[in-house]
C-alpha cells in the first residue's frame, strides 16, 4: 500500500511503513499506509490523516507530537470509533468512546497529584461504597469531612458540612452558615475550625433523626435522656409513671428544717433542741429514744397512736380488748391451733384442748336439719305404730290403745283370721272419745278370709296427743266369729 507525505519544501513517496527520520515542519500529512512512524519530534500546522475506513492503522511515535494550534481528534468520515491509549498488555487505559450514548471517556486508573482538582458536572456517580479521605494523615493532624456551598437571596455565599475535628478528640461536627470556604490548598494545613468548632461566621447545625431534633428537642427518657433542658438550683429528677417521664422537684423544709438549694448542692439544716432526742451521728440524723426530753404524741392520722400508754393506744386505734377485739382465750387458741380440712368437725377433748373428727355425709345431713321433725325424717323415724285387737268383729264392741307421742293418724290397717258372712264389718275410729274420724275402715265380706288385709286413710279429726287413746268400734254387722288385729300408723309432730 503506498502513502504520500506532503512537505513544505518537497514531496516524498515510498513503500509500506515509511519512517520520517528528520524533524520537518509539515503543512499536511496524508497516508493510507497501515503504519506511520516518527522517530524524532514532529511539529505540524495542518491536518494528519492516518488510514482509511477499511484499515486498522497505527500511529507510532518515538519522540513527541507538538501542535501549534488546538488539537482535535476526529474519526474519519464521521465513523463511530474511539481513541484508545494504552499498552500491549492493557490496551484501553484511556478510551474516548464516540460509539455510545452519551459519549464518554473511560480511564482505568487516575492519579491527580496537583493540589487542586475541580469537577464541573451536574450528576456525579461513584461506584465505590466507601470514600477515603485524608490519605497519608498518619499523625491525625487534619480535619476530615465534606462541605457544600449555598446562597440565600439576600446573603453572601455560605458553607455547611460535616467534619471530624482532629483538635477535639476526633468528634464529628455539623456546621452551617460558614462565611469563608473551609479548605486550604496546602495539604499540610488543617481546616480552620478550632477545638470549640468555631470559625468566622460559623453556626452549629441541627441534626434531625426521626422525630428527634437534637438542637431543640430534649432527649426523652425512653431514648436515655431526661426530657429536660434547664434546671434551677437544687432541683431533683423524680420518676413519673404517667407518660414515663422525669419531673423536676425541689426539697422544701418545715418545722425547724431549713433547705438551702445551691448551685450543684443541697444543704439541710436541722434545728436540734437540747436533749430533744435528735442527734447527729456519723453525719446522719438519728433519734435517741431513751432521751427523757422527748414529749408529746403523734396523731393516728400521722402514723402514731395519740397516746402515751398502751391502753389508750389500743382505744385510739380501735383495738380495745373486750370491745373491739376478743381477749385471749385458751379455747379459741386451741381451735386456732387446729388444721382445717374438708369433712372435719371440731370437738373439745379437755379444758383448753380441741381436736377434729370426721363428718360423714349422713352426719352432715342430720346436722343441717332445722328441727327435730326434720331430723326424724332424715333418719326415717318420723312415724310410729300402735296395735290393738277385737276378738269378734261380728259382735258390736270396741277396743282401745294409748298414743305415747303427739302425732297425726296417717293410716289404719286390719287383718282377720277367718271368713265373715252376711254383711261387711264397719269399724269407726275416734280420738279420746271425740268426733269420729272421717272415713271408716271397711272389712269386705266378699273378699274375707284368713290373712286378708284392709286399710283406710283417715280424714279429719285424726290428730292425737301424747296420753290420749284411740278407740276402734265394730258395728257387728257381719256373722261368724272372726278376730281382727289393727295396726295404726302415726306421723310424729
Amino acid at each position: 500500500m503506498a502513502f504520500s507525505v506532503k512537505l513544505t519544501q518537497k514531496t516524498q513517496t515510498g513503500g509500506v511503513n515509511p519512517v520520517v527520520a528528520t524533524r520537518t515542519l509539515l503543512d499536511d500529512i496524508s497516508s493510507t499506509a497501515s503504519t506511520v512512524a516518527f522517530e524524532k519530534e514532529v511539529s505540524m500546522t495542518g491536518n494528519v490523516t492516518i488510514g482509511d475506513a477499511s484499515s486498522d492503522s497505527l500511529l507510532l511515535l518515538g519522540g513527541r507530537i507538538q501542535s501549534l494550534s488546538p488539537l482535535q481528534w476526529t474519526c474519519k468520515d464521521d465513523a463511530l470509533s474511539s481513541l484508545k491509549i494504552g499498552s500491549s498488555a492493557i490496551p484501553n487505559l484511556i478510551n474516548i468512546d464516540t460509539d455510545s450514548t452519551p459519549n464518554k471517556v473511560t480511564i482505568r486508573n487516575l492519579e491527580v497529584i496537583d493540589n487542586f482538582t475541580e469537577i464541573k458536572t451536574i450528576n456525579l456517580t461513584i461506584k465505590d461504597p466507601l470514600i477515603k479521605l485524608g490519605n497519608g494523615n498518619e499523625t491525625d493532624g487534619l480535619d476530615l469531612g465534606f462541605y457544600c456551598q449555598y446562597k440565600r437571596s439576600t446573603e453572601t455565599i455560605k458553607y455547611a458540612g460535616l467534619f471530624r475535628d482532629a483538635d477535639d478528640d476526633g468528634k464529628f461536627k455539623l456546621f452551617k452558615d460558614l462565611t469563608s470556604e473551609p479548605y486550604d490548598t496546602d495539604d499540610n494545613i488543617n481546616i480552620n475550625i478550632d477545638t470549640n468548632g468555631n470559625v468566622s461566621g460559623y453556626t452549629a447545625a441541627t441534626l434531625v433523626v426521626g422525630s428527634l431534633e437534637a438542637a431543640t428537642t430534649p432527649i426523652g427518657v425512653s431514648s436515655g435522656g431526661t426530657g429536660q433542658t434547664t434546671y434551677e438550683n437544687g432541683e431533683l429528677l423524680i420518676g413519673n409513671t404517667n407518660g414515663n417521664t422525669l419531673s423536676k422537684r425541689t426539697i422544701t423544709g418545715n418545722d425547724g428544717i431549713t433547705i438551702t438549694n445551691g448551685n450543684g448542692s443541697i444543704e439541710i439544716d436541722l434545728d436540734l433542741k437540747s436533749n430533744g432526742g435528735a442527734v447527729i451521728e456519723n453525719n446522719k440524723l438519728a433519734i435517741n429514744l431513751d432521751d427523757s426530753a422527748i414529749t408529746g404524741t403523734l396523731a393516728v392520722g400521722d402514723g402514731g397512736t395519740s397516746a402515751t400508754n398502751a391502753s389508750d393506744a389500743r382505744t385510739n386505734l380501735g383495738l380495745e380488748i373486750g370491745t373491739d377485739v376478743q381477749a385471749y382465750d385458751a379455747d379459741l387458741s386451741a381451735i386456732a391451733g387446729l388444721t382445717s380440712a374438708a369433712d372435719k368437725g371440731i370437738q373439745f377433748t379437755g379444758s383448753g384442748t380441741a381436736a377434729t373428727f370426721d363428718l360423714t355425709s349422713a352426719g352432715k345431713a342430720l346436722l343441717d336439719d332445722a328441727d327435730a321433725a326434720t331430723q326424724r325424717t332424715t333418719l326415717g323415724v318420723d312415724t310410729y305404730v300402735l296395735t290393738t285387737m277385737l276378738d269378734d268383729i261380728s259382735t258390736a264392741s270396741s277396743c282401745f290403745v294409748v298414743a305415747p307421742k303427739d302425732g297425726t293418724i296417717k293410716k289404719i290397717y286390719s287383718v282377720i283370721n277367718d271368713t265373715i258372712a252376711g254383711n261387711n264389718a264397719e269399724i269407726t275410729i275416734n280420738v279420746n272419745g271425740g268426733t269420729n274420724i272421717t272415713n271408716k275402715l271397711i272389712i269386705d265380706q266378699s273378699n274375707s278370709e284368713e290373712g286378708v288385709v284392709d286399710s283406710v286413710t283417715p280424714g279429719n279429726n285424726n290428730t292425737v296427743y301424747s296420753g290420749q287413746y284411740i278407740k276402734l268400734t265394730t258395728n257387728g254387722g257381719s256373722t261368724g266369729t272372726v278376730r281382727a288385729i289393727f295396726t295404726i300408723e302415726i306421723t310424729l309432730t
